[in-house]
C-alpha cells in the first residue's frame, strides 16, 4: 500500500509540475508574441517614413523606367514629382501626345508590407488600362498602379510591382531639371525613326560587318508592344531567333534583353541623323538597325506567278492588312489628288492584275474607280528573282480616260526595278480571312510602296 501511495503522490506531482511548465511557456509566447507584433508595427512605420521622405527628398521627382513584362513589351519612361500633400505630377513617353504634365493622387499604404499606390488617374494607368488598340485590347501592357517598398540602393528606391512580385525589380532614380524639359519629347522623336512612315521603306534589317564580312537579319518592329522580333542566318549559316523589347533615349534605344548575335553582345544604338539608322559599334564591329533599300533575301516565290497564280486582287473593301504600306496608302492619296483637278471621281486603291499575257501577249491591270474599270496593259518577265512589267498603253477605253490621273499607280506596278514578290500563305485581314493564297508585291525602285492581296 505505501508503494502505490508513493507512486500516486509521484504522479500528482509530476502533473502538478507539468502543469506549471505549460503555464510558465504559455506566458513566455503569449509576451514573445505581443513583442514581435509590437516590432512588426514599429518597423512598418518606420519603412513608412523612411519611403514618405525618400520620395520628397528628390528636388526634381523621380524617373521611373518601366517594363511591364519584358518577355512581351519594350521599356516606358515615367517622370514623376512627389509631394507632401499625397499629390504626384507625372509625365511620359508611353504614347505619342501624351508628353502633358498631370496631377493625381498617391498613397504609402501599410499591410505585410509598405506599399506605393498611385489611386487616381495618371500616365502610369495608361499601362493598365484595357482599353487599346488592336493586340493589346481587352488586356493592355499588364501594368500595375502599386508597388511593395524594398528599400534603397545608394540613392536609388527599389520597388517591385503588386501584380508580378517575381518580375525584376523596378528602380526610382533621381530626375533632373533637363529631364522633364527634353526626355519625353526626345523619346518620342527617337520614336518616329524607328516607327514606319509613308516614306520608309518596307524593309527593315540589322546589318551587322565584323572581319570584313556582313551578316544581314531582316527583323520586325512592332512599334505598339516596342518590341522586335527577328529571324535569319547568322554567319556560320545557322537559323537563329531573337527578339527583345526596347527603352527610347535622347540619344537612341538601349535593348532588354541584350541582343547578342555572330559573338557580339548588344545592349544600345545611337541614332545617326545624318544616315537615319541606329548604330552600334564597339571593338572593330559596327551593327546598323533600321530601314533597308532591300530585303535580306529575295525570295524564289516569284515563279508562281503566272504558273499557279493568274489572278491578283487587293480591295479595301476586305479590310487592312500592315502588309500594306503606309506608302501604298500615300499613293492612293496622290492618284485622288490628280482625279480631282479635273474630274469627280475618286481612286479607293482597288486593283486587279491579270498575269498571263492575252492573246496580244499582255498582261492587264484593272483600277475601280468610282465604280469604272480602267484597263492597262503591260509586257512582263520574270529575272533575278523579281517580276517586271513595262508599261504599254491603256487596254480599254476607261483606261485612255484615266491614264493621265493614275501615273503614281502605273509607276508601281512598272517599277523600272522591278518588284519584289512574296506568298503570304492564306489572306488575312482586319475585315475578311479567306482560304486564297495572299502575296505582296514591292517596288524595288521605291521600296517604301507595298501591296498586300489575294490570288483567285
Amino acid at each position: 500500500m505505501k508503494n502505490i501511495k508513493r507512486l500516486q503522490n509521484s504522479i500528482f506531482n509530476i502533473a502538478i509540475i507539468s502543469f506549471l511548465l505549460l503555464f510558465a511557456f504559455s506566458c513566455q509566447d503569449e509576451e514573445e508574441e505581443q513583442l514581435f507584433e509590437g516590432n512588426v508595427t514599429e518597423r512598418l512605420s518606420n519603412r513608412e517614413q523612411e519611403l514618405k521622405s525618400a520620395l520628397l527628398e528628390a528636388e526634381n521627382g523621380w524617373k521611373m523606367l518601366y517594363f511591364t513584362d519584358a518577355a512581351k513589351y519594350g521599356g516606358f519612361t515615367i517622370l514623376m514629382d512627389f509631394k507632401a500633400d499625397n499629390t504626384v505630377t507625372m509625365t511620359s513617353d508611353i504614347a505619342t501626345g501624351t508628353a502633358d504634365v498631370m496631377t493625381s493622387e498617391y498613397e504609402i499604404k501599410l499591410g505585410n508590407t509598405v506599399k506605393l499606390s498611385f489611386v487616381t488617374k495618371n500616365h502610369i494607368h495608361r499601362l493598365q488600362d484595357n482599353v487599346n488598340p488592336g493586340a493589346l485590347y481587352g488586356t493592355g501592357y499588364q501594368g500595375s498602379g502599386e508597388f511593395y517598398y524594398y528599400g534603397r540602393d545608394g540613392e536609388d528606391i527599389v520597388f517591385k510591382s503588386v501584380r508580378d512580385v517575381e518580375a525584376e525589380k523596378i528602380i526610382f532614380t533621381k530626375a533632373t531639371k533637363k529631364d522633364w524639359n527634353e526626355i519625353v519629347a526626345d523619346n518620342l522623336a527617337i520614336a518616329q525613326h524607328l516607327e514606319q512612315g509613308p516614306d520608309d521603306s518596307v524593309f527593315t534589317n540589322l546589318i551587322i560587318t565584323k572581319d570584313n564580312k556582313q551578316t544581314i537579319y531582316p527583323y520586325e518592329f512592332n512599334s505598339l508592344l516596342r518590341y522586335v522580333t527577328m529571324s535569319g542566318m547568322n554567319s556560320e549559316e545557322v537559323i537563329i531567333d531573337k527578339s527583345f523589347g526596347v527603352v527610347y533615349t535622347p540619344e537612341g534605344l538601349n535593348l532588354y534583353p541584350a541582343l547578342e548575335l555572330d559573338g557580339v553582345v548588344m545592349d544600345s544604338f545611337q541614332y545617326d541623323e545624318q544616315e537615319d539608322q541606329f548604330v552600334y559599334t564597339s571593338g572593330g564591329v559596327t551593327a546598323v538597325l533600321g530601314f533597308s533599300d532591300q530585303p535580306a533575301s529575295v525570295s524564289d516565290d516569284v515563279y508562281d506567278i503566272g504558273k499557279i497564280f493568274d489572278g491578283f486582287g487587293y480591295n479595301p473593301g476586305w479590310g487592312s492588312n500592315p502588309l500594306t504600306s503606309p506608302g501604298y496608302y500615300q499613293l492612293v492619296d496622290q492618284v485622288n489628288t490628280n482625279l480631282a483637278t479635273a474630274t469627280e471621281y475618286t481612286f479607293e486603291g482597288r486593283v486587279e492584275l491579270y498575269t498571263v499575257p492575252n492573246d496580244e501577249g499582255y498582261v492587264t491591270l484593272y483600277a475601280n474607280i468610282s465604280g469604272f474599270w480602267g484597263a492597262f496593259n503591260f509586257t512582263s518577265k520574270i529575272e533575278d528573282n523579281k517580276y517586271y512589267l513595262e508599261y504599254v498603253g491603256p487596254g480599254n477605253g476607261n483606261g485612255s480616260f484615266f491614264e493621265p490621273f493614275v501615273g503614281p499607280l502605273l509607276n508601281f506596278f512598272g517599277s523600272s526595278e522591278g518588284l519584289y514578290y512574296t506568298s503570304e500563305g492564306s489572306f488575312k485581314s482586319s475585315g475578311s480571312n479567306y482560304s486564297n493564297s495572299a502575296c505582296t508585291f514591292t517596288s524595288a525602285e521605291s521600296p517604301n510602296i507595298r501591296l498586300y492581296g489575294l490570288w483567285f
